[in-house]
């Protein structure tokens, strides 16, 4: 429930995101170093996706 305070859960959860984007980011840096922009953002938005489906099951 979003009551505008500032909740520890919340601020938990918005770090392990952050910690997985950063790690599917630097993932997707090591495997595609000469990527462009636009291949290496998309290439880790679909990472995320698969990540989040994941936990999600």
């Amino acid at each position: 429930m979003a009551t505008g305070a500032a909740c520890e859960q919340c601020a938990e959860l918005r770090a392990d995101r952050r910690r997985c984007r950063a790690c599917v980011a630097d993932q997707v840096r090591a495997e595609l170093p000469d990527a462009d922009p636009l291949a290496y953002r998309q290439a880790v938005e679909h990472r995320l996706r698969e990540a989040v489906t994941a936990d999600l099951t």
